[in-house]
């Protein structure tokens, strides 16, 4: 219980817990136990110092699991056109869920447990803009999302709402029948000091490891810093950040 009794002890401190995600391992470490279950999740907590805060949704939003009679983006007939004639259907992606079932990734440096990449991956792009930062504040650029209302895409899913005993409100999908696209319009300041050029934002990992966090920073345009206590992975996340093509540019290589 210790991951709870840190989440506790930030809590006392004035931090809110906003999420409690599951990392359901696909291929958990075994273990050599024979009266109780083998652990195969941990715990990734989503924690902000203030009530408010930057936490950018589309940029994690995953694929949706809609009913097999919708049709792709810009295939649906009939199907309501913006002011640019782009055409919108069902919405093909969904908020991300707070079960993430993630596999290993090969890896040959000598690091045992190095977690998979798409953990940093997702608390990066929901935790930093892909825009960048003011270089004046450091306060991020928020995106700016355009949303259409589409009447009618999920067809008959309004006559499985009304079943006996069915209860859903009257906007839910599953009663209207209706859906909601969305798309990057552009970006804004969430400052006021005038600036109109960003600073990549910056991904600190208190524990490095063997420098995944830094690589995946890296890897999407984010500074990265690393605190590590041991030398010898200190030494593993320099070669793997050294090897990314953003840093060797960077020193001239």
């Amino acid at each position: 219980m210790v991951p709870a009794r840190v989440v506790m002890a930030l809590q006392d401190a004035g931090w809110t817990l906003r999420s409690n995600i599951v990392w359901h391992k696909k291929a958990p470490m075994p273990e050599s136990i024979t009266d109780r279950p083998t652990n195969a999740w941990e715990p990734i907590y989503l924690l902000s110092k203030n009530t408010e805060y930057f936490y950018d949704a589309e940029a994690v939003k995953e694929p949706s699991v809609g009913p097999k009679n919708t049709r792709p983006f810009g295939k649906a007939k009939n199907a309501d056109r913006n002011d640019q004639g782009r055409t919108f259907t069902y919405s093909s992606k969904r908020n991300l869920r707070n079960v993430w079932q993630l596999g290993p990734e090969p890896y040959r440096g000598s690091h045992f447990a190095p977690f998979p990449t798409e953990i940093p991956r997702r608390a990066i792009l929901a935790g930093t803009s892909e825009r960048g930062c003011c270089p004046v504040c450091f306060n991020p650029w928020k995106r700016v999302v355009e949303k259409k209302h589409i009447s009618g895409v999920y067809g008959d899913l309004r006559k499985r709402a009304d079943a006996p005993g069915a209860v859903t409100s009257k906007t839910s999908v599953f009663r209207t029948g209706d859906a909601v696209e969305t798309r990057t319009a552009g970006w804004k300041p969430t400052c006021n000091c005038g600036e109109s050029h960003t600073l990549p934002c910056i991904v600190l990992d208190v524990f490095g490891g063997s420098g995944t966090s830094g690589k995946v920073a890296l890897e999407l345009g984010r500074r990265g810093v690393l605190v590590e206590l041991n030398p010898e992975y200190c030494k593993l996340a320099k070669e793997r950040c050294l090897g990314e093509p953003v840093v060797r540019k960077l020193i001239g290589q």
